[in-house]
């Protein structure tokens, strides 16, 4: 199980208590693997002069070392299960795309976002946001600049100063503010929301078994960020976000994958255990990544509160629905009883709901039905 980490692609490493994954490999037979890939302008430069998303291709050099060294370590090169969170979760999404030929994975695991679920940096925006940097370091705003910004009289210092003064992507908005230096539409491993559309109409993709979770309130983490901003937000907009960024293009990538015959699960993430609020009253809810603390079993670590025994309870229900998973994607959670994504039937899959260790499915219109009034391009009526 290889975990991509979170953080807009601009912050953030695995190298945290967030991402231990010694608790689940304790507890599963699995072989959990993190690492960590370039980011910023580092990762996703924006240069025209070498090729765009860096970052995403650290990431497929990471699995491709894991495929090609696990087995000492008692993995196995076959049933790679690649798994990320929030930013992570749309470099899960973007896989299959992106890699297509050689996705080397045989299972995907998405929590928080796949490849719909946020703004993602045109070539042209890319391009000038490279020059504006640039330009601040005396590299020059057009033509040749590469081999100046890697000169040893522009330090690492210089160029996080210089990112900081340039501009916040235009369509960041204060619910789904982006770096600048982000992932970028080059249409050769990133794509725009109309492309990854028609190539999951047609099937132009890597057949790679997929579970997408969100969580039922991702806001109750970002809150924190725009009330540190002084904004305060009506709780309308909150629900847009989850809607816009989580709920609908979940729904939407799960059905059009399942109309592919691609072994496709769906779940959302429903607990608010009282020792992992992030404030309140009132909670900060099913917050975005509290559900990874279930998977790698990280609660107490992560808190420093003891779970109780529901939470518990919860913990080792999703752990072993996980290993099950990476250990046959397609069949190791039918195995559990649970279905296999169908936007006609009972097949969303409910964790944690009422903050118990239950686990249920229900209709995924409970949650879908607003998404046909959002006018998202990627949104199919019949999904």
């Amino acid at each position: 199980m290889v975990w991509i980490h979170g953080g807009r692609f601009s912050t953030g490493s695995s190298h945290t208590p967030f991402y231990e994954g010694s608790r689940l490999a304790e507890a599963e037979d699995v072989v959990v693997v993190t690492f960590n890939f370039r980011m910023n302008i580092f990762g996703f430069p924006g240069s025209p002069e070498t090729v765009q998303n860096l970052g995403f291709l650290d990431q497929h050099l990471a699995v491709t070392w894991v495929a090609e060294n696990i087995a000492p370590f008692g993995g196995d090169p076959d049933k790679i299960t690649i798994l990320g969170q929030s930013s992570g979760a749309v470099a899960v999404g973007n896989w299959a795309f992106a890699f297509q030929e050689n996705p080397i994975a045989a299972g995907l695991v998405s929590h928080s976002g796949n490849e719909f679920s946020f703004p993602l940096n045109s070539l042209e925006l890319a391009t000038k946001n490279w020059y504006n940097v640039t330009g601040t370091l005396g590299c020059g705003s057009t033509g040749n600049t590469l081999a100046c910004m890697r000169s040893p009289n522009i330090t690492f210092q210089s160029i996080l100063d210089a990112m900081k003064l340039v501009p916040i992507p235009p369509q960041s908005t204060p619910t789904r503010s982006q770096s600048p230096f982000q992932a970028t539409i080059d249409n050769v491993t990133v794509f725009s929301e109309q492309e990854y559309a028609s190539r999951l109409k047609s099937g132009k993709l890597a057949r790679i078994s997929y579970l997408e979770v969100v969580d039922d309130y991702e806001a109750g983490f970002y809150k924190i960020s725009t009330l540190s901003q002084g904004n305060s937000l009506p709780e309308s907009e909150w629900a847009r976000f989850q809607l816009e960024s989580f709920t609908c293009p979940t729904a939407a990538d799960a059905s059009a994958r399942s109309r592919l015959d691609i072994p496709t699960y769906r779940a959302r993430y429903m607990a608010d255990w009282e020792n992992l609020r992030l404030y309140g009253p009132p909670s900060s809810g099913a917050y975005h990544g509290v559900d990874i603390n279930m998977v790698l079993g990280n609660s107490e670590a992560v808190s420093g509160v003891a779970p109780n025994t529901e939470e518990e309870e919860l913990t080792r229900v999703m752990q072993h629905a996980w290993a099950a998973f990476a250990a046959d994607p397609a069949h190791g959670l039918a195995a559990l009883g649970w279905p296999r994504y169908n936007a006609e039937g009972d097949s969303l899959i409910l964790l944690g709901m009422n903050t118990t260790s239950s686990v249920n499915f229900v209709a995924p219109e409970m949650f879908d039905e607003p998404c046909g009034g959002l006018n998202l391009s990627f949104w199919v009526p019949s999904s």
